[in-house]
């Protein structure tokens, strides 16, 4: 049926926007935290 279609269609862009977002959240997690461990080394 359609309807099923489309509830599968939206179930996958909800998680394919998930994982996207979830993949932003660590690359920030991971510039601040290779930021911080550089002013560490310098002082």
């Amino acid at each position: 049926s359609r309807q099923k279609m489309l509830m599968e269609t939206a179930s996958i862009a909800g998680g394919a926007t998930i994982a996207v977002f979830l993949v932003v959240i660590i690359c920030i997690a991971a510039y601040i935290h290779c930021k911080r461990k550089q002013k560490e080394l310098r002082s």
